[in-house]
């Protein structure tokens, strides 16, 4: 199953609940599939970190971001965001979020549209 990049735990809970109950009445694999890629593409989401987690196993945080700084587009096991930027103002970030995702809705769509178009063809 295909995660976006920037897959936050909250978005990937609906996808796991929405497969779930699928395979829970018998849906076959192809279809669990499909509803988890519907789930993924209706879902998208981005977030940042200030601060790192320290996992019990690896006993130092995985991120070091300078007190300064924010981590845009964390993943969604602590692997390092789409870039480190200096923080901004609450309205600043989340405006940069959400263009962040309009923008991947964007790309989505229109390369849909082109896969769509190459198979009219």
């Amino acid at each position: 199953m295909a995660f976006l990049a920037f897959r936050q735990p909250e978005v990937a809970a609906f996808e796991r609940k929405a497969v779930g109950s699928a395979a829970e009445r018998g849906a076959d694999l192809d279809e669990i599939h499909r509803i988890g890629e519907k789930v993924n593409d209706v879902t998208p989401s981005m977030g940042m970190a200030l601060t790192a987690c320290t996992p019990p196993a690896k006993g130092s945080p995985l991120l070091d971001p300078p007190e300064d700084a924010v981590e845009m587009g964390v993943g969604i096991y602590g692997e390092p965001g789409r870039k480190r930027e200096k923080l901004q103002s609450a309205k600043a970030m989340v405006g940069e979020l959400v263009s962040a995702v309009v923008d991947d809705l964007s790309n989505a769509e229109r390369s849909a549209e082109a896969h769509q178009e190459q198979a009219d063809l």
